[in-house]
């Protein structure tokens, strides 16, 4: 399972889940000198788990954090954008921690 969090294995034989996902995501940016953190979440579109099942990138865009899912929205690139808490805890549920920053 540890495969798929990689963010090698998502590069180079382009098979990740959302973790994978996230910190190839990350890595690409820290390169180019962009602040970014992974973010574990409850993802409640999936009912059959009770704790974090999903991760999520928040990147420093104008001094704001802002989340991009780049699992949900990576199909439409129209949807590719930066969303506030607000907008993300319309279908996951993020730490205290997360509101506060």
């Amino acid at each position: 399972m540890n495969f798929l969090h990689n963010s090698y294995s998502t590069f180079y034989f382009g098979m990740g889940n959302c973790e994978g996902i996230v910190n190839l995501m990350r890595f690409m940016l820290y390169l180019l000198g962009i602040e970014s953190e992974n973010v574990h979440c409850h993802d409640r579109r999936y009912s059959a788990s009770i704790e974090s099942n999903h991760a999520l990138l928040r990147i420093k865009n104008n001094g704001k954090w802002l989340y991009y899912d780049a699992v949900y929205d990576r199909d439409n690139s129209e949807q590719l954008y930066g969303k506030t808490y607000e907008e993300m805890s319309e279908y996951v549920d993020l730490s205290r921690f997360e509101k506060d920053i």
